[in-house]
């Protein structure tokens, strides 16, 4: 019974690769306060933000 590392695929990579940097960016970029959030725009682009970095989470279980 031997088996043998197989390198992970470009899809893996690149799905790791784009959760590393959505996370980076997210801590950097961030808010200075959660008053910032009565802000309308600022507030739908955080939320579109949160769902797409979910939607990504959720791909890598698969």
């Amino acid at each position: 019974m031997t088996q043998t590392a197989q390198p992970h695929g470009f899809v893996t990579k690149t799905v790791h690769w784009l959760s590393a940097g959505l996370i980076g960016y997210g801590c950097l970029k961030g808010l200075d306060n959660v008053s910032q959030l009565a802000n309308t725009a600022l507030f739908q682009f955080e939320v579109v933000f949160a769902l797409a970095l979910a939607a990504l989470f959720v791909l890598r279980l698969f």
